[in-house]
Order: C-alpha cells, then structure tokens, then sequence
C-alpha cells in the first residue's frame, strides 16, 4: 500500500510549533509595540559621556541599563561598552588608519558609533558584521551634522 498525501499538489505543509523569532505576531489591536531600541546608539551615548565628559563608566552604565527592557540588551549594552574600553587604544588606531581626516576632525558622536561598530566587527563573534554596520547607520543617522 503506497503512502498518499492529503495536501493537493503544489500546496505547503502546515506548520507546527513554536514561531521563529523573526516570524513576530503584531501587537494586539489598541496596544502599540514597544519602541525598538538601538542599543549601540545607547553604548555610544554611554561612551561619550565616560570618555568626553568624564562621568563614572559604572553610575552611567548602569542608568542607561536601568532605561532597557529585555535583560540580553542591557548585557549586550554592558558587553559593547565595556568592550570599546578595554580595546581603544586598538580601535583607534584602526580607525585612524581608514579615516581619511583622521580621528582628531571625525564627530565625537561619530567617532563613538564608529568604535561600537570597529569592536563589535573585530572581536564579537556573534555579531554578524553586516548587522553591526547596518545597526550603527541607524544609529549614525541619528545624528545631527
């Protein structure tokens, strides 16, 4: 006895299970979704705040995490910020050696955003790099000229 399927020709299976992430249900009707938040536009505000103005990395870390829903943002916030730090002296000669004007002339917003990016292509291996250059566009794009 053969095996007969009961789908017609051509047509799809039914799915079953859990949805994948990317396959997100709208929110419902009368309830907004949540502003989706670019946290490497949040970990360059947190670094020119440490690095230009000098406030504490852990008092400004840490109020900006507070202002982060999802628990993995403010990890990934704290991963990224602690990570372009550590490794500075590193990014910038890197970007130095790409940015034609050199860092001294490149937007102090700019330049931060563009470390986030520098860190996230160079030592995050679960960062894929066309998702960290498209991220800190947006985020760049943000800024004023």
């Amino acid at each position: 006895m053969a095996f007969r399927s009961r789908r017609a020709p051509g047509s799809r299976p039914e799915t079953r299970g859990p949805r994948r992430s990317s396959e997100r249900r709208p929110p419902p009707a009368g309830r907004a979704a949540p502003p989706r938040v670019n946290v490497r536009a949040v970990a360059a505000k947190v670094l020119g705040e440490v690095l230009e103005r000098g406030q504490s990395l852990k008092g400004t870390l840490q109020r900006e995490q507070s202002r982060l829903q999802k628990e993995e943002d403010r990890a990934f916030l704290k991963e990224v910020v602690s990570g372009v730090i550590r490794q500075l002296p590193l990014l910038d000669w890197a970007l130095d050696e790409v940015i034609e004007r050199g860092l001294e002339a490149t937007q102090p917003e700019l330049l931060q955003i563009l470390r986030v990016g520098a860190y996230q292509i160079l030592f995050l291996d679960r960062v894929p790099a066309y998702a960290a250059v498209d991220e800190c566009v947006e985020a760049a794009k943000g800024l004023n000229p």
